[in-house]
């Protein structure tokens, strides 16, 4: 594996790891987000209903007459939220006008829930969001007894609002953020590539060099970048490397050119003395 895939290797990783983080993050943000704005509305939905209640001696009065009743929602754009008005008997004394032709639906969110708090919950496999709040006069205590509270005077009002807005919103924005991220890396992938290759392009020289270098050419050195960096810093040590093993060379062969002259004259003599002997005998 060469350096520029090793480098490549490690820079796409750290960048994928950032990638991820970062889209979860903002995933989760987001999710989050619209999350709460879906809560507000149907908190602002609730306030707004409230306010057509009327409490009384004789206990609790809806003042809505049975015409369309609207409320500015404060989520542009969104569906509008459904809800339902109950007696303290559970039955039916108003609906929105979305819910006139859905029998199943208004059934579905009459039955009994949490009071005062949200609730998620699936009506045929469709998320939502509801909120019941129970109305009962001020001078109402509650007794023990089921009986007793059943025929107390009181108003329940259940908003839903369905998630699938919300969800299909969470679905693009997490679709969106795979293709950014995805293209993101590709792109940054092919920089990564290119700017590696660029950067290693003195190491290569230096390599191309070193693999050129004889023995007969003492004096041939490394290429310097002139960055100032590591880079330079190592071909300026190899030089120094270089120049102290030409100085090594040069010393060996002094010596051997001076061994071979010192032992030149006691070889001839030697060698005279051996040819006298041979025609002696």
């Amino acid at each position: 594996m060469s350096l520029i895939t090793r480098f490549s290797f490690l820079m796409l990783t750290l960048l994928a790891v950032v990638l991820c983080g970062f889209s979860l993050t903002l995933y989760w943000w987001i999710s989050g987000y619209l999350s709460h704005e879906a809560e507000e509305r149907l908190q602002f939905g609730l306030a707004n209903l409230q306010r057509r209640v009327i409490e009384g001696e004789d206990g609790i009065r809806w003042s809505l007459p049975r015409t369309d009743f609207s409320f500015e929602d404060p989520t542009p754009g969104a569906d509008p939220l459904c809800w339902i008005v109950l007696d303290h008997r559970g039955k039916l004394l108003e609906q929105s006008a979305n819910l006139r032709r859905k029998a199943n639906l208004t059934k579905w969110l009459s039955t009994k829930r949490p009071n005062g708090a949200i609730e998620k919950s699936e009506f045929q496999d469709t998320p939502w969001l509801t909120l019941s709040i129970s109305i009962r006069p001020s001078w109402f205590e509650p007794k023990d007894s089921d009986e007793e509270e059943r025929k107390s005077p009181a108003i329940t009002i259940v908003l839903g609002d369905s998630q699938v807005p919300v969800r299909a919103a969470q679905r693009n924005l997490a679709w969106t953020l795979i293709g950014l991220s995805v293209g993101i890396w590709l792109l940054c992938a092919l920089c990564i590539r290119k700017i590696g290759k660029r950067a290693l392009i003195p190491v290569a020289r230096m390599a191309q060099v070193v693999n050129e270098i004889q023995a007969l050419e003492p004096e041939q050195r490394l290429p310097t970048t002139g960055t100032f960096d590591e880079l330079q810093c190592l071909g300026d040590n190899f030089n120094d490397l270089l120049d102290r093993l030409r100085e090594s060379f040069e010393r060996q062969s002094r010596f051997t050119g001076e061994a071979a002259h010192q032992l030149r004259t006691p070889l001839t003599a030697l060698l005279g003395q051996v040819e006298v002997a041979l025609r002696k005998s």
